[in-house]
């Protein structure tokens, strides 16, 4: 695996018109006069990632311009430098929008080549080792206010980077109400901040209005964190689609918390619970059961690699019966053949292409 962070900036993805757009750019220039003046002023040293973007974005290399990729290379003994990329967010903040009024979610998602070349719309972050301190830095950025902000960013990722209950706080205060109205997709796979960092996280999650999709898989997540989760479920002016929580310790207590509390989902989509160390599952199959048949919004749920009887997946088979909203519907994979038949007969839903039925576990 190759692992590093991307965070996108808007450009035409033409060489030609990238230069073109860098160099007639105020924004862009003044941003690289400070950039570079900040550099010297704390002497730390050149991001070689950023260096490279720069020259893609004015047209000096090739490359995609709207993404940035940075690496921490093996043979790096420092390791991240957290001085080096607070200076980088730090004058990020400077930038002017192109643009007066704020940017809206669904103006700036799945839109990344519109805009100029500053307008960040993606951040990731993938096994770099920044910490909490990278964090800090982000949210500071995220928290940029008018007239210069809020950001584009919409799609934000912090894979496997040292992410503790600290960074979540962080993540919290700029996410809640009044935060950042611009995210639509948080990714914080393989952080193991557990239930003290959700806990911090949904503080802010529980009254935000415009994530759409939240991914905290292998977190480390214990039972007493379903119902932490469960509060950013059940805002009644959440507009979250889709909860990943595979590889959690949730159990059956914290996912029954969960499932109970998503009844109130309105925009929910899709539930992933698979690996949790689910047993004893009856209480848990009585809310799924009871959930899939509430709320015909939510399409696609996934169980997988818990430990649910014969009994469990008939049980589950049954209520599914007359469900035409499903669409995905996975759990326990050692279940007998026939067993697995059934739930392909039930699920393909009406959504998509009519009559045709997808393979399902």
């Amino acid at each position: 695996l190759k692992f590093f962070f991307v965070f996108a900036f808007m450009a035409p993805k033409k060489k030609a018109a990238a230069a073109a757009g860098a160099a007639g750019d105020a924004a862009f220039e003044d941003w690289l006069k400070e950039y570079n003046k900040q550099k010297k002023e704390f002497e730390v040293r050149k991001l070689a990632d950023v260096e490279e973007k720069i020259r893609v974005i004015t047209g000096d290399d090739e490359g995609d311009p709207n993404s940035w990729n940075f690496h921490t290379p093996e043979t790096e003994k420092d390791g991240f430098d957290q001085m080096s990329f607070r200076v980088l967010f730090s004058t990020l903040r400077t930038f002017k929008r192109t643009k007066e009024d704020p940017p809206r979610p669904e103006q700036v998602y799945g839109k990344l080549g519109d805009g100029g070349p500053h307008e960040m719309k993606a951040l990731r972050l993938w096994k770099v080792g920044g910490g909490d301190e990278s964090v800090r830095s982000i949210c500071y950025y995220l928290d940029t206010p008018p007239p210069k902000g809020p950001p584009a960013v919409c799609d934000l990722e912090l894979i496997d980077n040292d992410v503790t209950p600290l960074g979540c706080e962080f993540l919290g205060k700029t996410l809640g109400l009044g935060g950042n109205p611009v995210i639509v997709k948080l990714v914080l796979d393989f952080n193991r901040f557990g239930t003290e960092g959700v806990e911090k996280l949904a503080i802010g999650l529980s009254q935000n209005r415009t994530l759409r999709s939240l991914s905290m898989q292998y977190c480390g997540i214990g039972p007493e964190g379903g119902a932490h989760i469960g509060t950013i479920l059940v805002y009644v002016w959440s507009k979250l689609e889709e909860l990943l929580l595979r590889g959690n310790e949730l159990a059956a207590p914290g996912t029954k918390d969960i499932l109970i509390m998503a009844k109130r989902a309105k925009a929910l989509k899709r539930i992933s619970m698979a690996h949790n160390g689910i047993r004893d599952a009856g209480e848990v199959v009585e809310a799924l059961v009871d959930l899939m048949k509430t709320r015909d919004n939510i399409a696609k749920y996934d169980f997988l690699a818990n430990e649910l009887s014969d009994e469990d997946c008939r049980t589950i088979i049954h209520g599914a019966m007359g469900l035409n909203h499903l669409q995905e519907l996975r759990i326990y994979e050692r279940i007998p053949e026939t067993t697995m038949e059934a739930i392909a007969s039930l699920v393909g839903g009406k959504k998509g292409k009519k009559g045709k039925k997808g393979r399902k576990k």
